[in-house]
């Protein structure tokens, strides 16, 4: 369990959007996320499966593949993670919540609104 809310904990810290060939910033796209939520911008955070996956280097549909071999493609720790994350995803729900709890910075903004 640690280990695996570890890996959430790294995937929402570090992963990246952005494309410098068509001159978009690199940004933190999760760290973002949680900024806003912390700045009560926003109330949820969606992690997108697909951005996931992403991170594999298995093509997305197949997962079939026998893992046993772990010199085949798609056995680095990040397939084998995006792989958990497809096939266990109410579990990952709670990591990723408990995750997000843990790395969740500190308001950079005063509250707007009414306290809930």
């Amino acid at each position: 369990y640690d280990a695996e809310k570890e890996r959430c904990k790294t995937f929402l810290r570090t992963f990246v959007v952005g494309d410098e060939a068509n001159n978009l910033r690199e940004r933190l796209k999760y760290m973002d996320m949680l900024q806003e939520i912390a700045n009560r911008a926003r109330r949820v955070l969606e992690v997108s499966l697909d951005d996931v996956l992403s991170l594999s280097t298995l093509i997305q549909g197949d997962y079939e593949e026998d893992f046993e071999d772990e010199h085949a493609p798609g056995h680095d720790e990040w397939s084998l993670f995006a792989r958990n994350v497809k096939d266990n995803t109410k579990r990952y729900l709670n990591l990723f919540a408990d995750a997000a709890d843990e790395i969740m910075p500190l308001p950079t903004s005063a509250f707007e609104g009414t306290e809930d």
